[in-house]
């Protein structure tokens, strides 16, 4: 039991070098286990918390609902019951025995679950490598930050430390650090700081040109499994085709996808990679001309010339 859940851990996008499995105490286990493990997933700021329990309830369960319970080699220590007409067993035909099954509990929360997917799977992730000099503009604005941070007397201490322990830690990893310089800012105190106007109006352009933010999220999770484009959107034939293309994509219903003109091809790829959605299909005007698409993978952001006739049948295969 303890592998198989391991196993559909990763399977939802856990690595199992994220969770730490806790033996349960014979002194701590509940009255009704003979052995319980705890998994413990480790937060990226909660550190380890338990996301699920498996306890071995033994045959306690089956056995306190069970008539005849003298008679049935209960190993469990269960209340009396008067008043059961059932006997929960299952009868062995080779021993010629009624055997009470036990039961394996394995519990987890859902709000846990969904916030360590969702840890696992949120990426900032650098695109292009900034230029020098406009790096080093950031790195002067944030030393210029850090250094009136640590004259202020408008902040209370705990609050500069804190302030200074996390800009100093993202100074020492620019530029892969750049995107947590919004959360520097954002720390309480930082407010007071008017050089934060000026840090972040260096950073986030470069931010934006720089990185992209990413959902990793499996496939078969994703909430939209395919977004449609249409190369332009004030062009009757690539609309058609791609609205076309999403009614029948959605038709299926296996996957949910989602029809969007709203901005440039670049700017609606990033927005489909926020969400987590897997595949994006733009419609160009190769696709009036051969009939194939263009399918971009939202992980490696690879692109790849489909037929439209193949297009169910590739994407489907993928986001199973």
């Amino acid at each position: 039991w303890l592998e198989d859940r391991l196993r559909w851990w990763e399977s939802i996008g856990v690595p199992r070098h994220r969770i730490k499995v806790y033996d349960v105490p014979k002194a701590d286990l509940a009255h009704y286990s003979k052995r319980t493990f705890d998994l413990m997933y480790d937060y990226p700021t909660l550190g380890y918390e338990e996301v699920e329990g498996i306890a071995n309830r033994t045959d306690f369960d089956l056995g306190s609902h069970s008539r005849d319970q003298e008679s049935l080699g209960l190993t469990a220590r269960v209340m009396p019951n008067r008043d059961s007409t059932a006997r929960l067993t299952y009868f062995d035909p080779e021993t010629k025995r009624h055997v009470v099954p036990f039961v394996v509990e394995p519990s987890a929360g859902v709000g846990r679950c969904f916030l360590a997917v969702l840890s696992e799977a949120y990426d900032e992730e650098m695109v292009k490598v900034p230029a020098p000099e406009r790096l080093a503009s950031v790195a002067d604005a944030l030393q210029a930050f850090l250094k009136s941070v640590g004259r202020s007397e408008k902040i209370a201490p705990e609050r500069r430390d804190a302030i200074l322990e996390h800009g100093e830690q993202i100074a020492a990893r620019l530029p892969e650090s750049m995107p947590q310089i919004e959360a520097l800012l954002g720390l309480p105190g930082a407010d007071q700081i008017e050089l934060g106007k000026k840090l972040r109006g260096q950073a986030q352009p470069l931010i934006d040109e720089s990185f992209r933010t990413v959902l990793r999220l499996r496939p078969h999770l994703a909430p939209i499994k395919v977004a449609v484009f249409p190369l332009k959107r004030n062009h009757d034939g690539l609309v058609e085709t791609a609205r076309g293309i999403r009614r029948s994509l959605q038709s299926g219903g296996r996957m949910r996808t989602v029809y969007d003109d709203t901005g440039a091809i670049g700017k609606l790829y990033r927005r489909q990679d926020e969400i987590g959605t897997p595949f994006c299909v733009t419609v160009d005007f190769q696709t009036l001309e051969d009939g194939t698409v263009t399918v971009r993978e939202r992980d490696s952001m690879q692109q790849e010339r489909v037929p439209v006739a193949e297009l169910q049948s590739y994407l489907a295969e993928k986001v199973a």
